[in-house]
């Protein structure tokens, strides 16, 4: 089990989102890069953070755990072990609760028409991960 800040009270919780991927950026930056891959930059993702643990959960449903005392620049994902099931549950359940405090929350989901400017080759790769309907 990961120590290091979860304790309740310990910490406050910080929440982020990345909801709405720009595409021109992992473009442009692709044609400059091919060797980075960049598909990550296609997903939403929303993280908690409570003390030194921070949980990413990606669109999709895969979840990232990392301890930012031993590990700052997030290299060792410790979402998968065992001992941290726990842990990564807690998260959850704050991020979860985070996000059902807006009255008219919903995940976004891009529609079509709203990015008839993004080239077919975009457009067909967020339809792929379920972002375009």
């Amino acid at each position: 089990m990961l120590g290091g800040g979860a304790r309740a009270g310990a910490a406050r919780a910080a929440v982020a989102e990345y909801l709405a991927p720009f595409l021109h950026a992992p473009a442009d930056l692709n044609a400059k890069t091919p060797q980075v891959e960049l598909s990550s930059f296609l997903q939403s993702i929303r993280a908690v953070q409570l003390g030194d643990l921070r949980l990413i959960r990606w669109f999709g449903g895969r979840r990232d755990l990392y301890d930012l005392s031993a590990d700052p620049r997030e290299r060792e994902d410790l979402a998968q072990e065992k001992e941290n099931e726990e842990t990564v549950r807690n998260l959850e359940r704050v991020l979860d609760e985070w996000l059902g405090s807006f009255d008219h929350y919903e995940d976004p989901v891009l529609t079509t028409g709203s990015l008839r400017q993004i080239p077919q080759g975009h457009r067909d790769a967020l339809r792929g991960l379920g972002r375009i309907r």
